[in-house]
């Protein structure tokens, strides 16, 4: 189910996330140049100060605790006395997200980053407006976020950080580096032993593009001594691109058949066998997979047939690549 040459993700396919519970035990998220290391460290400092005003046993005044921390005084006068929020704390009654909310944004964040997978700052904001749009009227829709929008809300969240990514070919970072590989497969043998785990509710997907109309090489019958033939073809290449997913004790679930096109076609359909019949078919400009098309496998796909073949409220592992349409917050 895993082979070597490509970057797997691990999902498990349970109930979602719940916004509410508390997430004070890790850190949210590792991305920085936002919210600057400074603000952050003065922030920390003020917080130990304020704890050393309050402390129960030994309190120090706040001119002392302003020396001995190195934080204004007439700032720490402030927010001892509650008239001054912090960064993190102040305006929440404004923000158009619950704090909640950001816990949750927080939690996916610090999840896709231990997948080896951090979400660019583009999701952030995505991932923003659809709670919003969750909470509003059929009808209505958020508007979009200020230029400034990511950099306050890393600095409401000291313990995210924005940082460049670098770009490595995928096979030359993971398919021969033995650490990464004991790493992924130790991870994955914990994950099925905590959930106890039967190969039926192990699942594994991928996609597959085809090129049709393009001849591939074959061995042929031909003169001895003259040079390789060449085979022909009709010159389409028209990209058809099929998901499919097997389960680890070797059920086929139906696959996901991708069309190019600007709709459905009569002729895809008029050869069809009896088993063809019981396939998925849509269409993309261009016979891509997308962000819709792949939340609409899961959700449409996946989830009954893998009921079905895991057993009813059972849950399910689903093992996949790094492709761009797997990552989203949506199909996370």
């Amino acid at each position: 189910m895993v082979t070597c040459c490509e970057t797997w993700i691990i999902s498990i396919f349970i109930p979602a996330l719940d916004q509410n519970s508390d997430s004070n035990n890790k850190p949210l998220v590792t991305m920085g140049k936002l919210t600057t290391k400074k603000a952050s460290e003065n922030e920390e400092l003020l917080q130990r100060a304020i704890k050393a005003v309050k402390r129960a046993t030994d309190p120090v005044s706040v001119s002392e605790a302003s020396a001995e921390f190195s934080v204004n005084k007439r700032t720490l006068y402030r927010r001892v006395a509650g008239t001054h929020s912090s960064a993190v704390g102040g305006h929440q009654d404004q923000q158009r997200i619950t704090v909640a909310e950001e816990k949750a944004i927080g939690r996916w964040y610090f999840e896709q980053d231990d997948r080896g997978l951090p979400p660019r700052l583009d999701m952030v904001k995505d991932m923003a407006l659809h709670l919003e749009s969750k909470r509003m009227e059929a009808d209505s829709h958020p508007l979009p976020r200020g230029k400034n929008w990511i950099r306050r809300f890393l600095t409401r969240n000291p313990s995210l950080a924005a940082k460049l990514s670098t770009q490595l070919e995928r096979q030359r970072a993971y398919a021969n580096d033995p650490v990464l590989l004991q790493d992924y497969f130790a991870k994955l043998g914990r994950l099925i032993r905590q959930n106890g785990l039967r190969s039926s509710q192990i699942f594994n997907m991928n996609e597959k593009g085809f090129l049709m109309g393009l001849a591939a090489k074959a061995k042929v019958i031909c003169r001895h001594g003259r040079r390789n033939p060449r085979v022909t073809h009709d010159g389409k290449r028209e990209l058809v691109t099929v998901i499919e997913t097997i389960s680890a004790c070797g059920s086929l679930l139906a696959p996901l058949i991708i069309n190019k096109g600007a709709g459905h076609y009569l002729g895809w359909y008029r050869n069809l066998t009896d088993k063809e019949r019981d396939y998925q078919f849509t269409y993309s400009p261009k016979g891509w997979t997308d962000n819709q098309l792949a939340l609409k496998w899961l959700i449409d796909l996946f989830e009954p047939q893998s009921a079905i073949v895991a057993g009813i409220g059972a849950a399910r592992l689903l093992i996949f690549d790094g492709h761009g349409s797997h990552i989203t917050f949506e199909f996370v």
